[in-house]
């Protein structure tokens, strides 16, 4: 009976040792799958999907300016008009660096047509955020070339110097106020007075960006921090920085996002979607021409 016993134990406790190994198995599976799904679903194309959301609103509204002035592409002195609106944390760093709207009116006029002055007068003076429909804007504006060369440096510093792959407001500046010989950064020379107020300005601009860089590194797990630069670009800079502030419900909230997000991929057909891009491209790429 002794034996009997024994052997019966065993023989459970290798059962439930393999059932236990194939949940493993099944749950490693579910993850793997999870997480191919998430980089097919959120797969990079442009620099513009590694923006932040204000960084987002920044570019979109510099369009909406360009729109209402009838000018054909973003120009660079013209990107400067969204970080001086709002109410966030960069605004109030410009405003204390007087880098001011009303500042930076004056030094666009100042190299522009009179036409142009009375349109982007009318525009800046009226609610900024507002002004446009989705109807009304005009999907057909482009960034220059001068604007697309510095969206691109933005991207190469945001990776190689400030070690983040999300471009915020603030690395954008940075990266105006560096490239001097652009509009931009011509502009905002004029209005800093001296070299000390342009690396007064820089620093505040660059302990800002590396204050959300140390509370990413330090307060969220290695295999969640992905999920907080997920979330970073969801969230307003102002949303982001209550979160950060409030340390008890920083790495909850990234892991509610995290099982939010991984909840929803799941719940798409991956299959269904492959397929529909496959036929797409076939569409697209199908140039054969037969002979008659």
């Amino acid at each position: 009976m002794l034996t009997n016993s024994k052997t019966f134990t065993t023989n459970n406790f290798n059962f439930q040792k393999k059932e236990k190994s194939q949940e493993l198995l099944l749950e490693k599976r579910k993850r793997s799958q999870a997480y191919l799904s998430l980089d097919y679903f959120l797969s990079y194309i442009t620099y513009f999907d590694f923006f932040s959301n204000d960084a987002f609103q920044i570019a979109i509204h510099s369009k909406c300016l360009t729109q209402s002035c009838k000018t054909k592409a973003v120009t660079s002195d013209l990107l400067l008009i969204p970080f001086s609106e709002g109410n966030s944390e960069i605004t109030t760093i410009l405003k204390e660096a007087n880098v001011t709207k009303n500042n930076l009116k004056s030094y666009i006029f100042s190299d522009r047509k009179t036409n142009f002055f009375f349109r982007f007068k009318k525009y800046v003076d009226s609610h900024f955020f507002g002004l446009f429909s989705h109807a009304e804007f005009d999907s057909s504006i482009n960034f220059s070339h001068e604007v697309n060369l510095l969206f691109e440096k933005a991207a190469e510093n945001a990776l190689t110097r400030f070690k983040t792959p999300v471009i915020t407001p603030e690395i954008l500046f940075v990266t105006l106020m560096e490239e001097k010989q652009s509009r931009a950064g011509k502009i905002i020379n004029k209005i800093l007075n001296n070299s000390l107020d342009w690396h007064l300005l820089r620093y505040k601009l660059i302990k800002r960006i590396h204050n959300h860089e140390m509370n990413i590194r330090c307060e969220v797990e290695k295999n969640q921090q992905y999920f907080a630069y997920l979330l970073k670009t969801q969230l307003t800079e102002k949303q982001f920085d209550r979160l950060i502030d409030n340390k008890e419900i920083f790495s909850l909230g990234i892991l509610y996002f995290r099982n939010k997000l991984i909840l929803q991929i799941l719940q798409e057909n991956f299959s269904e979607h492959v397929q529909k891009e496959i036929s797409k491209s076939m569409r697209i790429t199908n140039n054969r021409k037969y002979s008659s």
